[in-house]
């Protein structure tokens, strides 16, 4: 794991410019992802852009379930 600001660190190499506050807010749902910081966060992991793209639908689906 790193921290927000690791991946703040990570992105701006990248030429990817975002703060602290939006990665909290992609993270919790409340800003939208653009497709190319996508293409840069899973870079910056070091993981396929698939993974990420599972990991959050696994996660929306579980959140769903609790709703209901």
């Amino acid at each position: 794991r790193i921290t927000q600001e690791d991946l703040v660190g990570r992105l701006a190499v990248q030429e990817i410019f975002v703060t602290q506050a939006q990665i909290a807010k992609i993270e919790s749902g409340t800003r939208p992802v653009k497709d190319y910081e996508l293409i840069a966060i899973a870079k910056a992991l070091r993981v396929p852009v698939q993974t990420i793209v599972d990991d959050t639908l696994r996660a929306e689906r579980h959140k769903q379930q609790g709703k209901g």
